[in-house]
């Protein structure tokens, strides 16, 4: 029996590390426009923290495009308006005045914010923007991975930076827990909770 609750284990840490594999380290990176960690049910809506570090750029404006996997699309209001917001966490709508999203033909969301008043973001690292989400109704429980593509940020004096392409993760789970298989109730499932489900089988607790 342990042999076979063993080997699921070994199953379940292949799987964490192949999307640990896939999802980018942000805490490699000096610049970065990324998505924090989010989770869902199946057939409700999320809104996605679009988050921008920028440790060795002072930041004027900022454009990304975001690619969402199938069974995920974004949500339009009443309008027909894709429900992007600017955040005010590091700038207000006046010093970063001009703000916009729109849906590209390849399927992902464009977003562009910038200040004709020569404002610049505030801080270091943290949110810059909302995107909100709708998860499929037949939506598998699973992770499922978010990208972050053509990212560019410019400086007060107009210079532009290209930035490297991001993925993160949403997780797509039909109970109220957290996500499955993370065992210390951290927010990221990683070896560490395959190791605390080895030791729980072999007696070590």
């Amino acid at each position: 029996m342990k042999t076979r609750f063993l080997f699921t284990i070994l199953l379940m840490m292949a799987y964490v590390a192949n999307i640990s594999a896939q999802a980018t380290d942000i805490n490699t990176m000096a610049n970065a426009i990324y998505i924090q960690k989010a989770k869902a049910k199946p057939g409700t809506q999320v809104k996605l923290s679009v988050c921008l570090k920028n440790q060795s750029i002072s930041v004027r404006g900022y454009q990304f495009d975001l690619y969402l996997p199938d069974g995920i699309t974004f949500v339009q209001d009443e309008d027909g308006y894709y429900e992007a917001n600017m955040s005010t966490t590091r700038a207000t709508e006046k010093q970063m005045n001009y703000f916009d999203s729109d849906l590209q033909r390849d399927g992902s969301l464009r977003v562009l914010c910038s200040s004709t008043n020569g404002a610049v973001l505030s801080g270091n690292d943290g949110e810059v923007c909302t995107i909100l989400i709708e998860v499929d109704p037949d939506a598998a429980a699973q992770d499922y991975l978010l990208q972050v593509r053509n990212a560019v940020v410019t400086d007060p004096d107009a210079i532009r930076y290209q930035l490297e392409d991001v993925t993160s993760v949403i997780n797509v789970n039909d109970c109220n827990c957290g996500f499955k298989g993370d065992m210390n109730d951290d927010g990221e499932l990683n070896i560490t909770d395959a190791l605390i489900i080895i030791n729980h089988i072999l007696g070590r607790d």
